[in-house]
């Protein structure tokens, strides 16, 4: 199941993909989570943030009953009004159950959800230790050529992501998928890392890494 539209409110980085690639040691293991589980992303406008985030927490227990076990709320940082989820689900059955069921889209409609929608149903992924401590957050995702060649690319990189304040959280791709990969980053120095990511150096490394395509990031604040 995966449902990924053009949608404006992207905000779109040229040369991101170079902070995800390159060569160094890497100082924390990541754990390879079991795939049996899912995650579930979802990216949506509202019309009004607060008035979205109070009737989304009403529902929580309707989302749990549907197998939805943990839940991650962020925030847009410069669209506030920019909602981006990342939810853990019991399995991928329970995703598609809960991103199908009509229930689920008239709350969205209730909660003044609006305009283009995205969502997918990801895989468990890699997740790296020591990092929840993070409010601002980069989430990134790009196509890639091969995720065994990228991967191994990005995590020698992960010495000079540290060093520009880009701490690596949790690296998934859909299911069934292993080439459209989603990243997502603790960020500690946000204006070091807009300048790192403007670089004119930074598009070799991502046409090395095997990147396919322009990355679509999003700088995101966690609500809960």
């Amino acid at each position: 199941m995966r449902r990924m539209h053009d949608i404006g409110f992207f905000t779109m980085f040229s040369a991101a993909l170079a902070l995800f690639a390159g060569c160094g040691a890497n100082p924390e293991p990541a754990t390879y989570l079991p795939e049996q589980g899912a995650r579930v992303v979802v990216v949506h406008e509202v019309a009004d943030f607060d008035e979205w985030h109070a009737r989304f927490t009403d529902q929580a227990a309707s989302r749990l009953d549907m197998g939805i076990e943990e839940e991650l709320v962020m925030q847009g940082e410069a669209m506030p009004n920019l909602v981006f989820l990342l939810m853990t689900a019991r399995d991928s059955a329970a995703a598609a159950s809960w991103l199908e069921a009509p229930e689920t889209a008239r709350s969205m409609e209730f909660a003044g959800v609006q305009g283009e929608l995205i969502t997918d149903i990801l895989a468990p992924g890699i997740l790296y230790p020591d990092t929840e401590e993070f409010v601002a957050r980069l989430v990134v995702r790009h196509p890639v050529s091969d995720f065994d060649r990228w991967y191994s690319t990005f995590r020698g990189h992960e010495r000079e992501r540290l060093d520009v304040g880009v701490h690596t959280m949790l690296v998934t791709h859909p299911l069934g998928d292993r080439n459209d990969v989603y990243m997502m980053f603790g960020v500690s120095d946000p204006e070091r890392v807009a300048e790192y990511m403007a670089s004119d150096l930074l598009g070799l490394a991502m046409r090395l890494a095997g990147v396919t395509e322009q990355p679509e990031a999003f700088f995101v604040n966690v609500v809960e």
